[in-house]
């Protein structure tokens, strides 16, 4: 591996905070005192936008999977903010509380970039909906304003050719409105929003759907993926459990647990919990929780055998190799995940 390009005079980051898309566009804070970002294109060593996300100094941010989309978060926590990529237009705004900072843990987006995870210290994580026309909105927003500034400066510039040569100071002081008078226009044309907008600020700013935790103050890394063809919400915590939760994308609402996994046990054992409770009932306390551990051997290798090393031990190499599959993209799934036992599928309830 050899250097090729390093990137200088970056603000203090203790936390590290950065991410990379898949077209190569880094998004890294620029500024330890608001919110302010800078995407740079990894792949033609250039910087692209610098935009001003939040008035506090930045927590969180991660870009979609197809890297059109970017979405932050500040240290307050209660603002979560979705950019386009191409023109550092804001998409949306979504709200995730108001009365309480809090410090968010992860900000993810789907696979399809329809919906934003978000999770905190709390013990709620939302799920926010993204309205796909919003992205053609904000694009449209920059044409507009780029062709309204473009007529102005036209039309201001026949008039003052004859005027550029001279050196008035006067002339200068009004050239400078003159420009300012152009940028406050540019900025008034981009503010315009149509009524449906407007609307929007009602209802979508609002989470689509939630998880209430059964504890607050523990970090939760927050995904949401397809299995089996259903969607489900898959939280890891750092109390070592993987918790599965089922999600609606038709509707939202509120996200009802399905599983967890004990990820403290060793790679070739895994503890099952099965969540037992009336759906009905809506006192979250009378749930009955199963734990049943299935060990499962560990798989020894032809070489292994030959070698007379017992098949219930692996060598370094097999150590090796099942962590190079663990770490592998895309992810061979060895956990029994499309089990029907595992992950019922979910029956559709129709609204009469």
């Amino acid at each position: 591996m050899r250097l090729l390009h390093s990137i200088k005079n970056m603000a203090p980051n203790p936390s590290g905070l950065c991410t990379l898309s898949l077209l190569s566009h880094l998004a890294y804070p620029v500024s330890t005192e608001c919110g302010e970002l800078q995407i740079f294109d990894a792949a033609n060593q250039l910087r692209r936008l610098k935009l001003k996300a939040h008035d506090s100094p930045l927590s969180a941010l991660n870009f979609s999977y197809n890297g059109v989309l970017l979405a932050t978060a500040s240290e307050k926590g209660t603002v979560i903010r979705v950019f386009c990529v191409k023109n550092g237009q804001k998409v949306h705004e979504f709200r995730r509380g108001v009365k309480r900072h809090v410090s968010i843990g992860s900000l993810n987006f789907s696979t399809c970039a329809s919906f934003v995870v978000a999770s905190s210290n709390t013990e709620t994580v939302h799920i926010f909906r993204i309205d796909p026309k919003a992205i053609e909105q904000a694009e449209r927003r920059q044409s507009i304003a780029v062709d309204a500034a473009a007529s102005v400066g036209n039309a201001s510039s026949s008039s003052d050719d004859d005027e550029s040569n001279g050196s008035d100071p006067s002339v200068n002081a009004a050239g400078a409105a003159g420009g300012w008078g152009m940028g406050f226009l540019a900025k008034a044309v981009t503010s315009y929003l149509p009524t449906n907008v407007v609307t929007d600020v009602f209802t979508q700013d609002r989470a689509y759907a939630t998880i209430q935790l059964a504890e607050a103050g523990l970090r939760y890394e927050c995904v949401m993926a397809k299995l089996e063809k259903e969607t489900r919400l898959l939280l890891a915590c750092e109390d070592g459990f993987l918790y599965i939760y089922s999600f609606e994308d038709s509707k939202g609402g509120e996200c009802k647990l399905i599983r967890a996994h004990d990820l403290r046990t060793p790679l070739h054992g895994i503890t099952e919990v099965d969540i037992v409770g009336n759906e009905n009932d809506e006192n979250t306390n009378s749930l009955n929780v199963n734990m049943t551990k299935s060990m499962l051997p560990a798989p020894g290798t032809y070489a292994g055998v030959l070698k007379g090393r017992p098949a219930d031990r692996m060598s370094d190499s097999d150590w090796c190799h099942d962590l190079r599959e663990a770490v592998e993209y895309p992810v061979k799934v060895t956990v029994p995940i499309y089990d029907e036992m595992q992950f019922p599928p979910v029956t559709p309830i129709t609204v009469e």
